[in-house]
């Protein structure tokens, strides 16, 4: 899973964004092969699993309660609770399944790490803790320019007047800094503007996806932008999500794809082709 600003992180939360998005042909097909499409939160799962990605692990249970509410108020109401309970009835089992095979293992740290910070707002893990320093820093700095930032060529230099670069065995320097959190690195790079932007950003794809034809495949595609919307925003609460290519390019072109071809009668730009 290497490669240029790659790695098994990134990995583990690009299977988990396809395969939630797969579950939006959940809401398409008919009869008991639709239940096939369930298996791409499986996958997407164990790709967390391998990848023992923690962050990512956090967001499953949003993606399960955000599928669950489409599954409540999208399907025929002589329906919707015997599916609701059979996939709670299935959900429970992988969840104690996922609970037994990660046990003892980094990823079962994760609820241990959120309880202490949550309880004295300080980590024994240290990587988390990084990760706290980071958001002080960058919280410091925001404070101290709110307005328009710092720019984000001088991320670095600003968050090295806090942090100690020796502290980082190289990792980060004057040339390569992030707070690892999308929100942060856009309030220091631009203050408020920035975290208007990046709002704006996040918020276009379900705009796009509520103010459209309210025809036969509205919620799958309301299910499916508000899928890499929530992954997205929540994944760059405890990492730089935009900022690795293959990342940011499945944010764009997923949302495209799906505002434009997920519809009944598909839109096609305009063009000199067409």
């Amino acid at each position: 899973s290497e490669g240029y600003y790659s790695g098994a992180l990134v990995i583990a939360r690009m299977g988990l964004l396809f395969g939630f998005l797969a579950s939006a042909g959940f809401f398409v097909a008919r009869g008991p092969g639709r239940y096939v499409y369930l298996l791409g939160p499986v996958l997407g799962l164990i790709s967390i699993i391998l990848a023992e990605a923690r962050g990512a692990l956090l967001i499953v249970p949003v993606l399960t309660l955000l599928f669950l509410l489409f599954v409540i108020f999208a399907q025929e109401q002589k329906h919707r609770w015997r599916i609701v309970l059979s996939i709670a009835i299935v959900g429970s089992g992988i969840a104690a399944l996922t609970f037994t095979m990660i046990g003892g293992t980094r990823l079962m740290s994760t609820f241990t790490a959120v309880s202490d910070v949550l309880s004295s707002g300080k980590a024994l893990d240290a990587p988390i803790q990084q990760r706290l320093d980071f958001y002080s820093a960058g919280w410091t700095l925001f404070v101290h320019s709110p307005w328009l930032g710092y720019g984000w060529a001088d991320i670095p230099k600003m968050a090295f007047t806090i942090l100690d670069a020796k502290d980082y065995n190289g990792a980060y320097s004057l040339s390569f800094f992030d707070f690892h959190n999308d929100f942060l690195n856009f309030a220091v790079a631009a203050g408020v503007v920035g975290i208007g932007v990046l709002v704006a950003f996040f918020a276009a794809p379900i705009v796009g996806a509520w103010t459209s034809q309210r025809d036969s495949l509205f919620a799958p595609r309301l299910f499916a932008v508000s899928t890499i919307v929530i992954i997205f925003v929540l994944s760059g609460l405890t990492d730089i999500s935009l900022g690795f290519d293959r990342y940011t390019a499945a944010y764009t072109m997923m949302s495209a794809i799906i505002l434009g071809v997920l519809r009944d009668k598909p839109i096609y730009a305009k063009g000199y082709f067409l």
